[in-house]
């Protein structure tokens, strides 16, 4: 066949008709241009397979990842004891205990405390050791706080001192109280309340329960990285008899040691203006201990 050159022209321009090759149709979901979540499609299989997203990967593979629990709240507090032995014209042993747990959660607070002391002295004549003072007593309050720094309370407390000829002394005590500063070094509150108070004193007919106003302060200064300052004060006074009063300041130095241990100074101050017959009015203790925090 004889081919012009505008024959050949025209030929050279037809389209080239594909080879035809058997080729295994993919699926629609498996449009690599159309998709995000990483659809590989494999041939061999004729199938897609889906990778997992790196998001989904790293949050499978961090074993560390937070699980959206909350920390369940945990006791806070610290244990003392100290004693003091005098040996030669008198023997006397004097031995000393504090205690203290506190636990917040949510708008919730309870406080625990617990303190006691015990002295004995040896009689020179005879030899024998006999027990001349002893004091002891324990306390817990509940506290809801209805706005962030305001919080009824309810409490109740129990002491007995035996320098007073106090037996027992029961305290039932509902209030207010406002937390004036909380932060790492300085702590201050305040509360006011109406108390149920039952006294029973030894071999004595000075009993007496009453109803009372009760007022308390507390503070916590951190006066630097090692040595804090706390004191607590309470102060009771009849609404049947206003000369029926009594006060109680607990003021403690703390001198940090190591990450949990502590030397403590401690000086108590107790007054009651009504006390039982033949006794003062006024108690003082001085104590030197060692202490851990939990």
């Amino acid at each position: 066949m004889f081919l012009t050159p505008i024959s050949f022209l025209l030929l050279s321009a037809q389209p080239a008709l594909p080879l035809a090759l058997p080729a295994a149709p993919l699926k629609a979901e498996a449009t690599p241009a159309l998709v995000r979540s990483s659809l590989v499609w494999a041939p061999e299989s004729n199938a897609a397979v889906s990778e997992p997203s790196s998001a989904s990967s790293s949050a499978q593979d961090d074993p560390d990842a937070p699980d959206g629990a909350e920390e369940a709240p945990k006791w806070t507090g610290s244990v003392s004891a100290g004693i003091v032995s005098t040996k030669g014209n008198s023997e006397v042993t004097t031995s000393n205990v504090n205690a203290d747990a506190t636990k917040e959660w949510g708008k919730n607070r309870m406080i625990f405390s617990a303190f006691g002391s015990r002295v004995e002295q040896e009689d020179q004549e005879t030899g024998e050791s006999s027990t001349t003072a002893r004091t002891y007593g324990a306390s817990g309050q509940y506290d809801r706080f209805v706005t962030e720094k305001t919080y009824g309370f309810g409490k109740f407390e129990l002491q007995s001192d035996e320098l007073a000829n106090l037996n027992k002394r029961t305290i039932y005590t509902a209030g207010a109280g406002r937390q004036f500063k909380k932060t790492e070094g300085l702590e201050l509150k305040g509360e006011l309340g109406l108390s149920f108070v039952d006294e029973n004193f030894n071999g004595s007919s000075d009993d007496v329960d009453f109803l009372s106003l009760r007022a308390g302060y507390g503070v916590m200064w951190q006066m630097n990285e090692n040595v804090k300052f706390t004191q607590e004060s309470t102060m009771l006074r009849s609404l049947d008899d206003g000369d029926d009063m009594n006060a109680r300041v607990d003021t403690r130095f703390r001198v940090k040691m190591t990450e949990s241990m502590f030397s403590q100074l401690q000086y108590l101050f107790v007054w009651d203006n009504t006390p039982a017959t033949g006794k003062e009015r006024v108690d003082t203790t001085l104590a030197i201990s060692v202490g851990w925090t939990f």
